[in-house]
Parts: C-alpha cells; sequence; structure tokens
C-alpha cells in the first residue's frame, strides 16, 4: 500500500491511500472489497511488463481519502478523479464520482495507464499544492529527479504531456502503415462473400403543402474580398492532424510545470508561516 500525504495549514493532515482489497481489509475490518489477490502484488523495481501483466490479470486498485486520520471516502478505482475534501453520507462504502465545483477543496488524482498513481494534488480555487509522494516509490524518485536539476523540471512535464497525447500520435502515424498492411487481407476476406444485389426501395409520396413565397428585403454589404492564405499556412492546415496533437501534449506540459511551480511557492509560504516549535 502506498500512502500520499499533505500537511495542510487549516484543515491539517490530507492522505490518500492506494492498495488493493486484502491490505486494505487488514488496516480496516469495515472495508467494503472482497477481492481476494492470487499472487503478491509487483514489487516498485519490477519491470514495466510485469506491471502491465498485474494491471491486466484483473487486480483493482482502490483509494482511500482521510483527514486526520479519518476517513472520508472510499473508491473502487484508481481513475484520474476529483475527490471533494468532504466526508461522504456514507465513508464505509464505495462512492460513484459526480461533479465537483472548482470554487469547492478537493483532491484531484493523476493516473497513467496502468492505472498507477503517480500525482496527487490539491486545490481549492487558485490554489495548487501537490502532495508529498510515498518514501520510495517511483513517484517519489521523480520528484527527487525534478528537484535535482532545473533542465529535468521543465522536460519532465512536457514530455508527461507528449505521453497523453501519444495516442493521438500513433494513430495517426501508424494508420497510414495498418491500413497498408491488412489492405491484401481485407480484400481475400471480401472476396469470400457472394455477391448480392439489394433490391431497390419502393417510391414512397407524402404529399408537402405549398407555402407562399416570402421576400424579406436584405440589405447589400459590399464587403472587400480577403487576402489569399499564404501557401505555408496551407500546408501547415494541411498537416493538422499531425502537429495539433504534439502542441496540445506541450500545452500540457506547460500547465504541468506552472502547477508545480505554484505548489512550491505555496508550501513555501505555509512553511514560513507556521509557528516556529
Amino acid at each position: 500500500m502506498e500512502t500520499w500525504s499533505l500537511e495542510h495549514p487549516e484543515h491539517g493532515t490530507i492522505t490518500l491511500e492506494c492498495g488493493y482489497d486484502d491490505e486494505f481489509r487488514d488496516l480496516y475490518p469495515d472495508w467494503p472489497g472482497e477481492e481476494q489477490l492470487t499472487t503478491p502484488p509487483p514489487t516498485r523495481e519490477a519491470t514495466i511488463l510485469e506491471r502491465a501483466r498485474w494491471r491486466f490479470s484483473g487486480n483493482t486498485v482502490r483509494l482511500q481519502l482521510s483527514l486526520d486520520g479519518e476517513s472520508l471516502s472510499r473508491y473502487g478505482d484508481a481513475d484520474e478523479k476529483a475527490i471533494p475534501l468532504k466526508k461522504a453520507e456514507d465513508p464505509h462504502k464505495f462512492q460513484l464520482m459526480g461533479t465537483v465545483s472548482r470554487t469547492q477543496p478537493r483532491v484531484t488524482v493523476d493516473s497513467n495507464t496502468l492505472r498507477e498513481v503517480i500525482h496527487v494534488t490539491y486545490r481549492d480555487e487558485d490554489t495548487v499544492v501537490q502532495f508529498e509522494p510515498p518514501a520510495g516509490s517511483r513517484a517519489a524518485k521523480r520528484a527527487a529527479s525534478l528537484e535535482s536539476s532545473p533542465v529535468k523540471r521543465a522536460l519532465f512535464p512536457m514530455l508527461s504531456g507528449l505521453g497523453k497525447a501519444g495516442w493521438a500520435i500513433a494513430v495517426f502515424i501508424l494508420a497510414p502503415i495498418l491500413g497498408r498492411l491488412l489492405q491484401p487481407v481485407i480484400e481475400w476476406l471480401a472476396r469470400l462473400f457472394p455477391d448480392f444485389t439489394i433490391p431497390p426501395l419502393p417510391d414512397l409520396y407524402l404529399p408537402v403543402p405549398s407555402y407562399p413565397d416570402l421576400y424579406l428585403p436584405v440589405p447589400h454589404l459590399n464587403v472587400p474580398p480577403l487576402p489569399e492564405l499564404p501557401a505555408w499556412v496551407d500546408t501547415v492546415m494541411e498537416y493538422r492532424k499531425m502537429w495539433l496533437p504534439i502542441v496540445i501534449g506541450i500545452g500540457v506540459g506547460i500547465i504541468a510545470l506552472r502547477n508545480y511551480r505554484r505548489s512550491e511557492e505555496t508550501k513555501k509560504k505555509w512553511q514560513a508561516d507556521r509557528p516556529a516549535t
């Protein structure tokens, strides 16, 4: 089990626990999940292939959000979501995701395709603060790399944003290649089907009432013709399916970098305002 934590100066200690039903049942007897692990989960040093095999074998990561040790809500998956920082009506059961107002305190969870939590962020209007990752986890190693180099702090969020748009890039690049490879197979399969014709549909006559002609005066505007676009603009627009996902990915990376900087500034401010002990 992994535990993300944040010391908030007003709310207190906010924690997000990520684990499996067996792990939660050992700590919470009222845990609602009933899945049982048949094999031990992959270690933190496991390869991506081992983690992918484990992910698609039917094992589900659960979440629990707590405040000062008191459970607020539980969730049956680790999909990306925004969790309100308030106690659910029945915090002992798995909650369904609903809409969360941007003006109320909330915790956002970011996960990768393997449903591994990679970022946990506290948000409240303009406040954005990232949780401390679990010690020794892959997320903690990534955070340490970001802090060790300003180049990595700028590059890693960009690569993460491109990764989120990577499916679109892969589709646009691989689709023509797969089309050429599968074309002989499709043509061979088409020859296996018998030829058939569809009889023509009968003509149906539906009476349509005649409406009176209405004339509405339209003012004549002398609009000068627009200038022609440069040739490079036509070229860019023709290949927009290639560069648009990349631009979106870079935009996502820039937002992630901005949130990281805002998070570090807020943590320093909280640390400075904390009374000395």
